[in-house]
This record gives C-alpha cells, sequence and structure tokens, in this order.
C-alpha cells in the first residue's frame, strides 16, 4: 500500500474509493451481502478503515495543474502526512502534517541537501534525536538509498549510516539506523519512507 501511495502521489492521480455503500440488500440474489471496496462497515454507521482513508488523504488534493501554485512536498506514504516545520519547537525541527498545511520543500538528489520553507535539515550525530532545521551553515547532505529511493540517509561525524524516520509519539522527524536494506523480506520500512514529490 506503502509504494501504491507514493506512486500515485508521484503521478499526481487523481483517487477515488470505489463506492460509500457498507452493504447492499440486495446483490446478485444475495441479501446484506458486504461491500468489500466500501467506505462504509456493513452497519453504515462507522468508517470501514480510517487508517487507509488517513493514507489516501495526503494525496487527495491535487500537487499540479491550472491555478495551483506548484509546491514540493515531502511526503510519507506509511501516514498520508507531509514533513513540515515544526513551529511549536524552541529549536526549528521536523515533524508530519496534512499535506495542505505543511510548507514548500526542495531536494535535488544531486546535490542533497533538504530545504523546508527556506531552512535546511541539520541531522543529529545520535540515533534517536529529532532532526532540526538551520540556516544553511550546517546543512546535512542526505542520499536516497534502497531500490525504492524512499529512504533519505546521511552519515554521521563517526561513520554510522543513519536514515530520517517518524516517532510515532509525537509525528516528529527522528534519525535512527536505516531499516530493510538487506533482502530480509519480513522486513517493514515504511517508518522511514520520504517520497519526494
Amino acid at each position: 500500500m506503502n509504494c501504491l501511495v507514493a506512486w500515485a502521489a508521484e503521478k499526481d492521480l487523481d483517487w477515488a474509493v470505489w463506492a460509500l455503500t457498507g452493504d447492499y440488500y440486495l446483490r446478485t440474489g444475495t441479501k446484506h451481502m458486504v461491500e468489500t471496496y466500501g467506505v462504509l462497515d456493513a452497519t453504515w454507521k462507522n468508517v470501514r478503515n480510517s487508517t487507509y482513508l488517513q493514507k489516501l488523504s495526503g494525496i487527495q488534493h491535487p500537487f499540479r495543474g491550472p491555478g495551483l501554485q506548484e509546491k514540493k512536498l515531502l511526503l510519507h506514504p506509511h501516514t498520508g502526512l507531509c514533513v513540515t516545520n515544526n513551529h511549536s519547537a524552541n529549536v526549528p525541527t521536523l515533524r508530519l502534517e496534512l499535506c495542505t498545511k505543511s510548507e514548500p520543500s526542495t531536494f535535488n538528489p544531486k546535490e542533497g541537501i533538504l530545504w523546508i520553507n527556506k531552512m535546511c535539515v541539520e541531522t543529529p550525530n545520535v540515533a534517536g534525536q529529532k532532526v532540526k532545521l538551520g540556516v544553511g551553515t550546517k546543512c546535512s547532505k542526505l542520499g536516497q538509498i534502497s531500490a525504492t529511493k524512499m529512504h533519505l540517509s546521511f552519515k554521521t561525524s563517526n561513520g554510522l549510516l543513519l536514515c530520517l524516520d517518524v516517532d510515532e509519539r509525537d509525528n516528529s522527524i527522528v534519525a535512527n539506523p536505516c531499516k530493510c536494506l538487506t533482502k530480509d523480506a519480513s522486513c517493514d520500512p515504511a517508518s522511514q519512507w520520504f517520497k519526494v514529490l
């Protein structure tokens, strides 16, 4: 699902859920047949899968097109949220926010510098710490690693390879050891995937 969300966002595809219905009174001769692809559950009172809807919310609004201001974003496909400046912190850090509320970002893979609203990313030297924003004196060079190009990694001053990651407690962006760089099919890298749009 995360790959599909990232791909749909990159291509700026409109999305649609197949049906609102939770079930049918009668469908192909069966009473109260459940609609598998419905937004609502069989009772018609609850959303079938709120996590699914949250993921899709990030790509619900168009990124490009007539009348739209071109705005580059950094999407976190697993949550459907985008990376932005955490204005509530004393020191500017990164966090996830609704894509419609996120600030513009710029990332040139050749240069490796990630800019969020004219401030560059300054990565920590220790795993688990929050990623800060600065005014350009200590910009960190990020690389897109793995086959997906969605891991944004950097090396610390002591040679440790870390990746941008999400702290699920407060949606802040932290630096952690990179996940799933081997061919382990049971590994889930979703928290460390970021799609540059």
